[in-house]
């Protein structure tokens, strides 16, 4: 009875696929959709050439990374100074500013990356024991992208609904408390298992306004190239054209082409002229600035911080424009808000032994300061 049922099993498992592929062959706009929405994706290796290959898009991501913990941030286990002291200690002792920024450059390059507690004596794929940390300093290993799996939460009734309840790392099972996950730029619930149920990287979103923009870089040097034209006045053309030997002209103007010098000079017979006409150009420089604030949109950064150019309008500063950055910043800080806080739990159980220490901790925003915060701020230092 056993064997029928397991038969019977298959068979209508192998029915099942059959009519799902006939429903997908009839369904010409399922075809497609699926089509269009696994074309977008860029695989790694793509995503780190760009980065490292196009200056615009590294100076985009490193302005990121680079404000995130600009002023540092705030940390405080009330009416506990000397606790709060020593996590501060331990935190500047192991790097945690370090392994934040790192995370979060290899996240908005690949869509997700995170920051794995390695810790020998324990098993990563069961829950992690904060109270066994006490009195040890914790060891961090940064992870990219490309090592990363999930395991989704398939359970439509759970609030976690398919976000990431497992990771393999490295092909190693790991439990979420031992690792500290950064997502990149949110996607729709229908591409997320194209993306690891993480994120999208910050480049993939503006790879059209990146590519557009190498169009250009290409396209410019052309039209500045056919902008002038020479014009060859050879004696008799009229009449070796009407004798049919218009390939020795073409060998005549080929070989007065290839004869020119590192001068730009070319030789011809004294019969003959050669003219260059010229016609003016205008516009390339909307063209260039269309350019550069396709990519300043396509990043979220005003042109003012993204290119270094100077702010427009009689008066103007430029001051509104790093604000309206350091507001960006405050969304990215927001989103990995969490993520920080998974490191200063870890720091906190390792001085302390417990795992529910109550401590504030928030990112200090990263602002431009006035000339009296500057004296301030310098007199303390």
């Amino acid at each position: 009875m056993k064997i029928k049922r397991i038969k019977r099993h298959f068979t209508d498992s192998f029915h099942t696929a059959l009519e799902n592929m006939g429903a997908r062959k009839r369904d010409v706009t399922s075809r497609y959709n699926g089509h269009f929405f696994r074309e977008p994706r860029l695989d790694y290796d793509e995503l780190n050439s760009i980065y490292q290959s196009v200056p615009i898009v590294r100076r985009a991501i490193e302005l990121i990374t680079g404000h995130l913990l600009k002023n540092g941030v705030s940390f405080t286990i009330p009416d506990n100074p000397k606790a709060t002291a020593e996590v501060t200690a331990l935190a500047e002792r192991v790097g945690i500013d370090r392994l934040f920024e790192e995370a979060a450059l290899l996240t908005l390059i690949n869509g997700c990356g995170g920051v794995l507690l390695v810790e020998r004596d324990m098993n990563p794929a069961r829950e992690l024991n904060l109270r066994r940390l006490k009195g040890r300093t914790p060891k961090f290993s940064v992870i990219d992208g490309r090592f990363i799996t999930t395991t989704p939460e398939l359970n439509p009734l759970s609030p976690e609904f398919y976000q990431p309840k497992m990771y393999q790392v490295v092909g190693m099972n790991v439990h979420p408390t031992w690792f500290n996950a950064f997502s990149g730029l949110p996607v729709s619930q229908v591409l997320k298992p194209m993306y690891k149920y993480m994120g999208m990287s910050l480049i993939e979103n503006a790879y059209s306004a990146i590519v557009n923009d190498e169009l250009m870089n290409k396209a410019i040097p052309n039209i500045v190239y056919r902008s002038s034209v020479v014009n060859y006045k050879i004696t008799g053309m009229k009449e070796a054209l009407k004798m049919g030997d218009e390939e020795q002209l073409l060998k005549y103007v080929s070989d007065a082409e290839n004869a020119k010098s590192i001068l730009n000079a070319t030789i011809c017979d004294g019969e003959d002229a050669v003219e260059v006409v010229s016609r003016e150009l205008s516009g390339l420089e909307g063209l260039d600035q269309r350019s550069a604030y396709r990519l300043s949109a396509a990043f979220g950064i005003a042109a003012v911080v993204l290119w270094g150019k100077s702010p427009d309008g009689m008066n103007a500063s430029g001051q509104a424009d790093w604000e309206n950055f350091y507001n960006f910043v405050a969304v990215w800080q927001k989103r990995w808000f969490d993520n920080l806080r998974w490191f200063y739990k870890v720091l906190t159980a390792c001085v302390t032994g417990r795992d529910d220490v109550d401590f504030e901790l928030e990112f200090n925003k990263a602002s431009l300061l006035t000339p009296q915060q500057k004296v301030a701020n310098d007199a303390v230092v």
